[in-house]
Order: C-alpha cells, then sequence, then structure tokens
C-alpha cells in the first residue's frame, strides 16, 4: 500500500509541475533508469530519468505494463516506489526470489523499450 501510495504522490506532483510549467522547473523528471538500477534498491528522488522521460510517462507506461504483466508492474511498484529488495518482493508477493528476480528483468526490458519509443502506437 506504501509503494502505491509513493507512486501516486510523485506523479501528482509531477502533474503539477508540469501545469506549473512557468518556473515550475524540471521536478517532474524525477524517476528511474531501469536498466541501470539493476537490483539494488531505487530511490526515485536519487536517480535523474532519461533527458524527455518524465514521471507521467513512467506512470503511464507502469499502467500498460499492468494490463500485460500485472505481477512485473507489482514488482516494480514494490522494489521501486516502495524501496523493497527483491527478498522482501519476494516475501510481500509470496514468490520465489528467482521468480521476483525474472519479473523485475522483463518488467526493466518492457519499461525500457515502452519508453524508449514513447508509448504505444
Amino acid at each position: 500500500m506504501a509503494a502505491w501510495a509513493m507512486r501516486q504522490v510523485l506523479v501528482d506532483l509531477a502533474r503539477k509541475r508540469k501545469t506549473a510549467r512557468r518556473g515550475g522547473g524540471d521536478w517532474g523528471r524525477v524517476s528511474v533508469e531501469l536498466e541501470e538500477a539493476g537490483d539494488a534498491v531505487v530511490d526515485p528522488k536519487d536517480v535523474p530519468l532519461p533527458k524527455g522521460i518524465e514521471m507521467i510517462d513512467v506512470d503511464a507506461a507502469l499502467t500498460r505494463l499492468a494490463g500485460v504483466h500485472a505481477k512485473s508492474a507489482k514488482v516494480v511498484e514494490l522494489r521501486y516506489f516502495g524501496g523493497l529488495t527483491i527478498e522482501e518482493t519476494a516475501g510481500v508477493l509470496g514468490l520465489s526470489v528467482s521468480a521476483v528476480g525474472k519479473h523485475w528483468r522483463l518488467a526493466r526490458a518492457w519499461l525500457g523499450r515502452e519508453l524508449d519509443s514513447g508509448g504505444p502506437p
């Protein structure tokens, strides 16, 4: 629940900053480069997005991922927004550590492709 709430807070702040573009700065560009995150616990405030990608884009891509790979999306939410390790994520979801690792790798690849292409056609 905390991971979901953190996601909502960051996306809401990014949306507010985007609407107040004059003087809003680039705060909405806070997220993670999933490929570089590897298996480390990620703090969204510390890892910038690639240029041109905003938290709102990440949220939309994560929502699309949930439509095709719900468990993989949940793994991203828990690891990225909740700050859980692979082992902690496995415990929360009732999955093996290796299954969580597979979901994490799938999600990173899927989201990386989505964010590079700008989303679905």
